[in-house]
């Protein structure tokens, strides 16, 4: 997880996360123990973080996570 959230800050993941970043845009990273969630899967508690922050038109996702 640690190495997925470097590669966005190295231009290597999504290119809007790298642009935010590089021109000091604000944003937060939480990190949400799978473990301390009701999700089984971790594509279940993406897909519901994504619903919950409505991180597809508000954050930077770039679909809606599994489809249930």
């Amino acid at each position: 997880m640690l190495d997925r959230v470097r590669q966005h800050f190295l231009g290597k993941g999504n290119p809007d996360v790298y642009a935010d970043f590089r021109y000091g845009t604000n944003f937060s990273i939480q990190f949400v123990p799978l473990s301390k969630s009701s999700s089984i899967t971790l594509n279940e508690l993406d897909h519901e973080a994504i619903l919950a922050y409505d991180g597809f038109t508000r954050g930077y996702n770039r679909n809606k996570g599994m489809q249930k």
